[in-house]
């Protein structure tokens, strides 16, 4: 599963842009769920997180794309791309005290005989 960057680096970043995506969709999803516990503050958090977890991959896919037709670094300034991806792990610490407080699940599990014909 895992692409190491020396083989390529686009797929050895695309998994963890998904996850960005990804992560922004179910945020979105629970507080669509619990609209009820969304206050001020968390309605920012929610801007901010999820503006910058549907741009930072954009950014990275162009910087990719540029780099792979001209061979070099675009004009884009790195401090912008070093200051969201920092800013998103920043806001990844702190979606525990800003997630909704929810029904949790609780899985029983029980061990048993399956019989041989199964």
């Amino acid at each position: 599963f895992a692409i190491p960057p020396t083989i390529s680096v686009f797929y050895h970043t695309l998994p963890f842009l998904m996850l960005i995506v990804s992560s922004a969709a179910v945020l979105l999803g629970r507080f669509i769920m619990f609209q009820d516990e969304l206050s001020q503050i968390k309605a920012v958090y929610i801007c901010a997180f999820s503006l910058l977890s549907f741009v930072y991959p954009i950014v990275c896919i162009c910087e990719f794309r540029y780099y792979d037709l001209y061979g070099e670094k675009s004009g884009w300034p790195a401090e912008i791309t070093m200051t969201i991806d920092y800013s998103w792990f920043v806001l990844c610490a702190l979606m525990p005290f800003m997630l909704p407080k929810d029904i949790v699940l609780i899985t029983d599990y029980k061990l048993g005989y399956r019989p041989q014909n199964f």
